[in-house]
């Protein structure tokens, strides 16, 4: 049965024993303006065995710098990183990711930056959850969408979506569309408004699994059905990415594994989603296939970037990918040093977040068009 976890102020707290944070990497960003950010992710230990700590860094007056978050819940738990971040303002951020102790199963945590401290925002959970997404459409109007598991997710446990509504200041679940398939998860989730809200993941029934659409009008979450279906012998699909510049306008981003290829949804004007895959013109004369298509960031309906990754033969590298013209992404690489990008956020300038190598260590890139360049961030300190 879920629980309701009240949240408290909470200062960041000592660190584990004496293990110095020596690395991390960043999982999501928001930028309220184009010349402040907030971005997420989970800093590493030196110590082996040691959980994961959240690690939050700010961009403000051309620099970023480390915003100390809360390692532990209420309850004692120690909090492991955090993996979402919708800002609606500099002043206004909500950050969702996960706790657990040694004898404890994963559990979602909430936390609120008021322009100055972190802190923990009350919470209701509905047990063992691993992925999640929160959109904000305005101050203390959120949304957020997650997966929670029942077993081991690799050894025939189930998964079941989730959601959550952000008023007055707690997070109270709310019920998902009615299920067609014993296994669904959503992904990523964004908000125009707070009853305008879309969310993507999959549906999965044996090895037959299918992208998974589901709008929120304020009041109940509803299934977009039918949804027209990748081509036959592309094997299992998810979306893991969506953006809404404007209501009824969308672009939805994943993964169809058979071919490893990229998934776009569209969505204009209030019309229905259509399938436009393969989108992705990708960089360099080498066959390519396009591994990840992750996150995506929309400033309007042809003007949207992404974080991806593709492959050549001889090498695996990670790419930038922007919206070009006629309804195509194109790829271009990533600077040197970038190991992984996971997710992006665009306003006039787009800043995408990930982790470098060959050491792993939080990273920024920013930039216009296809061509970004990396930020300088201070090292990560507990």
């Amino acid at each position: 049965m879920p629980s309701f976890v009240a949240g408290v102020a909470h200062a960041a707290a000592a660190p584990v024993g004496h293990a110095a944070v020596n690395g991390g990497e960043l999982s999501a960003v928001s930028c309220p303006t184009s010349s402040w950010c907030m971005a997420v992710g989970n800093g590493t230990h030196s110590g082996e065995g040691l959980p994961g700590r959240p690690l939050t860094y700010r961009l403000s007056d051309g620099r970023w710098r480390q915003v100390a978050a809360p390692h532990r819940t209420p309850a004692g738990h120690q909090v492991s990183g955090l993996s979402t971040v919708s800002c609606p303002s500099v002043s206004d951020c909500y950050a969702l990711g996960t706790a657990s102790t040694s004898s404890s199963p994963t559990e979602i945590i909430a936390e609120h930056f008021d322009g100055r401290t972190w802190s923990f925002v009350p919470v209701q959970r509905p047990g063992r959850v691993v992925t999640t997404s929160v959109s904000c459409a305005g101050s203390g109007r959120c949304d957020a969408v997650g997966t929670r598991y029942t077993g081991d997710p690799f050894h025939g446990g189930l998964s079941r979506a989730v959601a959550w509504v952000l008023r007055n200041g707690r997070l109270r679940l709310v019920p998902t569309a009615r299920r067609m398939f014993p296994n669904e998860t959503l992904k990523s989730v964004s908000c125009v408004t707070a009853t305008a809200c879309t969310a993507v993941g999959g549906e999965r029934a044996g090895n037959l699994e299918r992208p998974l659409i589901e709008t929120w009008n304020g009041a109940r979450w509803s299934a977009v059905r039918p949804l027209a279906r990748p081509p036959a012998g592309d094997g299992p699909s998810v979306l893991s990415g969506v953006s809404c510049p404007a209501p009824g306008s969308c672009v939805a981003s994943g993964t169809t594994v058979g071919q490893v290829r990229t998934l776009v949804y569209n969505r204009r004007r209030r019309g229905p989603w259509r399938f436009a895959s393969p989108q992705v013109a990708l960089p360099g004369q080498d066959r390519t296939e396009v591994l990840q298509f992750g996150s995506v960031s929309c400033l309007a309906y042809e003007r949207c970037a992404g974080a991806g990754s593709f492959t050549t033969y001889s090498r695996s590298e990670r790419a930038t990918v922007e919206w070009r013209g006629g309804g195509r992404f194109r790829a271009t690489r990533a600077p040197s040093g970038t190991e992984q990008l996971d997710a992006v956020d665009c306003k006039s300038v787009c800043t995408w977040v990930g982790e470098s190598t060959p050491v792993q260590q939080p990273l920024v890139l920013r930039g216009t068009g296809g061509h970004p360049t990396r930020e300088k961030l201070p090292t990560p300190v507990p």
